[in-house]
């Protein structure tokens, strides 16, 4: 949010004439007016249109020959559908208040920008006039339907869709109460979604036996309706198995920001900036821990690449939990071409466990997640991230973002820096656990 807010600061400055509308929602509206009659008003940041129950607040509106430009203003690098819904829904409001809409731009983040770069260099405008248009004509044909129903005192009768499976209200609405949703069976496609929609099948449990699933759905589905783990346990033991010792546990943590860090960095480039490993000379031993923190007032993604080439030795199968590590090291290859040999051969020791006990374990109380935070209670439930004061990656790159932009006191930062530390720790080391935990049940079973 704090880097939204600084997105649109840098797009007001590139209008130095342009005018805040500041106030409540009643006061902003009069504003508005008052100055959208004044000839010599050219730019307005923030301006408030009402009509009837709805209102709409520009980004920015700039005078044309024939009338206003509304730009929407997003800190992203790329399009998407919803920044068009956006435009074209306060481009209707403005229109219906009697507003002359000459013209719709989104403006977005350039990949070309670099720190020290004038502002203009910062962002792409994209022209989405007609577009935008016809979308808020079409949106104001269906906006008497749609203030009804919001001001309805009733629920509409909700349908499951497809768009629920990414609703952030959906376990409020038609997933109310619902346990183990089909929309968590992994690797589901839209086919076998409307297939089991037709049979009037929500969760999973209710899959019927004779339904065609993959291997990794069925295992699912057959854990959650018996209500018991489901190993296969030849092919885990044999994955295990292949593994080269002495195993070494990876994880990184990573910073990612709309406006760049460092020099030389364009927006939202992934910047590693910790890592933690862990190395076991056999299973339940642990032969040593080797970390990194970057000074964040700097870029240290050469020197964590030096230093994690040197904690990795030379040969040892490295387990990382997801893919995410093999992509980042891959990015460092890319950052650091000195290095990229060594960094290639680090990649070619990967393995990664999350994909490993997706193909071969599941659980029902994984609550169809193989997130590690969701899989650690489970099976190694003495391990737990309540208690931390940075107990995920969001809050380790927020608190790094703000130590890199100088938020914190020296006392603070020493502070905050024990805390990383201690949170990446425990994700290798749950790794460490989850591996004993996993070999001595292929063992026993």
């Amino acid at each position: 949010m704090e880097q939204g807010i600084e997105v649109h600061k840098k797009a007001h400055a590139l209008y130095p004439t342009g005018i805040l509308v500041e106030g409540n929602e009643t006061t902003a509206h009069n504003k508005t007016n008052q100055l959208l009659k004044d000839p010599h008003t050219t730019v307005l940041f923030e301006p408030v249109f009402h009509i009837h129950e709805g209102i709409a607040k520009a980004d920015i509106l700039k005078r044309e020959k024939t009338g206003w430009r509304i730009y929407e203003i997003k800190s992203s690098l790329n399009e998407k559908n919803e920044f068009l819904d956006d435009l074209a829904y306060t481009t209707m409001v403005a229109l219906q208040s009697g507003l002359p809409v000459s013209g719709c731009s989104l403006l977005l983040l350039s990949g070309d920008y670099r720190p020290g770069l004038p502002v203009t260099s910062l962002f792409i405008e994209i022209d989405h006039t007609e577009e935008a248009l016809g979308k808020a004509k079409g949106f104001w044909k269906e906006y008497d339907r749609v203030l009804q129903t919001v001001q309805s005192t009733s629920q509409p009768v909700p349908e499951l869709k497809w768009e629920c499976r990414e609703c952030s209200f959906y376990g409020n609405c038609i997933g109310k109460g619902l346990k183990n949703s089909i929309f968590t069976l992994p690797r589901l496609s839209h086919t076998k979604f409307c297939q089991l929609k037709d049979l009037n099948i929500r969760s999973i449990g209710d899959i019927p036996k004779d339904f065609p699933l993959t291997p990794t759905q069925e295992m699912v589905r057959k854990a959650l309706q018996e209500r018991t783990a489901f190993i296969h346990k030849d092919p885990l033991g044999n994955r295990l198995e292949g593994m080269t010792y002495p195993l070494y546990f990876l994880d990184f943590e990573t910073v990612s920001t709309a406006l760049p860090l460092y020099p030389d960095t364009a927006p939202y480039v992934r910047i590693p900036f910790q890592y933690s490993l862990h190395v076991c000379s056999k299973t339940g031993e642990i032969l040593a821990h080797h970390e990194y923190l970057a000074d964040p007032k700097r870029d240290c993604r050469k020197e964590l690449a030096e230093h994690l080439i040197r904690h990795s030795d030379s040969q040892g199968s490295i387990i990382c939990y997801g893919d995410f590590e093999r992509g980042v090291i891959s990015d460092l290859g890319k950052r650091v071409p000195g290095l990229k040999d060594k960094l290639d051969t680090v990649l070619n020791r990967l393995v990664d466990l999350c994909a490993i006990l997706k193909d071969s374990y599941y659980h029902p109380d994984f609550q169809s997640s193989y997130s590690l935070k969701d899989v650690l209670p489970v099976v190694v439930p003495e391990l737990s991230y309540e208690d931390m004061e940075i107990g995920n990656g969001g809050d380790a790159m927020a608190v790094f973002a703000s130590m890199a932009m100088g938020k914190f006191d020296r006392k603070q930062e020493k502070e905050f820096r024990e805390h990383l530390l201690s949170y990446c720790k425990l994700d290798t080391l749950a790794m460490v656990r989850l591996w004993d935990w996993l070999k001595g049940m292929v063992e026993e079973v």
